[in-house]
């Protein structure tokens, strides 16, 4: 009788025990957040009338070479984009950045956030260049940046270019590799938040033959076609030194000839 007491006693215990337990637990939950990068839009050139498109009126929107650094709402969908960047708060949705010169030529950019390393791909600086580098320092310390440059003739002597805090610089293609017809540009920040932009003008004489926006793109290489046994093979691989090598032709790849005396080069901007 007193082992059946004990028994139950101690039941009880270890009941009240778990219970007291279960009602003092507290409820915790996990809870995530998304941060998306600010992205940069370029400023217009001279003589050129730009704007550019955002997903919402909300978006959050400021110049980058004003004094003032806080984030305004845009209150329009579409804005006019003068000689002055701008920065916005898209939460991840891309802006486009458009410009046209009236009766002559229109193009399209995508607005980016800062990257480590760019590539543009197809531009000119031959004698019908009007072309323009465009680097936009939109951190708070000034950015050092790296040009490195391939031609139809080989490899071309860069430049390194500083761009002050909260601001950009333009720079002529025609001043990186004077001369040559068909470019393959390489943008590398050391240091700052740097975005960087590539117009494609060409002007002959006073005949303005029109202009484009060249569009950023992953690492490229480039093939040589041989125009008598019609055998491809790489010629130079640019990315061989970050241990990124092109497998084959068949991938998703757009190619932009040049000639050569050797044959046919083609600059391929390669997909993943």
């Amino acid at each position: 009788m007193k082992l059946r007491r004990g028994g139950l006693i101690l039941t009880v215990c270890i009941c009240a025990i778990l219970l007291s337990g279960a009602l003092s637990a507290k409820v915790s939950s996990n809870k995530y957040t998304e941060n998306y990068p600010a992205i940069t839009c370029p400023p217009s050139t001279p003589g050129v009338n730009g704007w550019v498109s955002v997903a919402s009126k909300k978006v959050q929107i400021r110049r980058i070479a004003s004094k003032v650094t806080k984030f305004a709402t845009a209150k329009r969908s579409e804005f006019t984009i003068y000689s002055d960047p701008i920065l916005i708060n898209g939460n991840g949705v891309t802006s486009v950045a458009s410009q046209s010169s009236a009766g002559l030529w229109s193009s399209a950019t995508l607005c980016t956030a800062a990257q480590g390393d760019q590539w543009f791909i197809g531009a000119s600086a031959d004698v019908t260049s009007k072309g323009h580098l465009i680097l936009v320092n939109s951190g708070l310390s000034e950015a050092i940046v790296d040009t490195s440059v391939w031609s139809e003739n080989g490899v071309q002597a860069g430049k390194v270019i500083s761009v002050r805090a909260n601001a950009f610089t333009s720079v002529s293609l025609d001043s990186i590799a004077a001369g040559q017809s068909s470019l393959a540009l390489r943008v590398t920040p050391r240091s700052g938040r740097v975005s960087a932009f590539v117009i494609d003008e060409r002007k002959l004489g006073l005949k303005n033959l029109g202009a484009d926006a060249v569009n950023s793109t992953l690492c490229p290489s480039y093939c040589r076609i041989n125009e008598t046994t019609s055998a491809t093979f790489v010629e130079a691989n640019f990315c061989a030194l970050m241990g990124d090598c092109l497998a084959s032709q068949s991938r998703n790849m757009s190619l932009l000839p040049s000639s050569s005396q050797s044959g046919t080069i083609f600059w391929i901007a390669r997909s993943r």
